[in-house]
C-alpha cells in the first residue's frame, strides 16, 4: 500500500493539470533568469534578470497558468524543441 501512495505522489509532481502555474528558469547560463511575458496570452517571451538586488524581478510577469493539462517531461520537450538551452522547471502551487 505504501508503494501506492508513493506513485500516487510521484504523479503528482511529474503532471501538471490545467490552472497550475508554472516558472520555468534558465540554467544554460550562469545568469540567474526566468522566462517572462507581459499581458495575458502573449505569446512574446523574454528573460527576466532575477540576480540583481538593485532591479528586484517582476515575478507576476514570470508564472504561467498552464490552460491544459500535459506532463513534466512534455513541457520540457516543447520548451527545448524551440531552443538548444536547458531549462528547468520549477512548481508554484496556488
Amino acid at each position: 500500500m505504501a508503494d501506492k501512495e508513493s506513485g500516487s505522489e510521484q504523479d503528482d509532481v511529474s503532471f501538471l493539470r490545467t490552472e497550475d502555474n508554472v516558472c520555468l528558469s534558465c540554467t544554460a547560463t550562469g545568469e540567474r533568469v526566468c522566462l517572462a511575458a507581459e499581458g495575458f496570452g502573449n505569446r512574446h517571451c523574454f528573460l527576466e534578470n532575477i540576480a540583481d538586488k538593485n532591479a528586484p524581478p517582476d515575478l507576476s510577469q514570470c508564472v504561467f497558468v498552464i490552460e491544459q493539462a500535459l506532463s513534466v517531461r512534455a513541457l520540457q520537450e516543447l520548451v527545448t524543441a524551440a531552443s538548444s538551452e536547458s531549462v528547468s522547471l520549477e512548481y508554484i502551487y496556488n
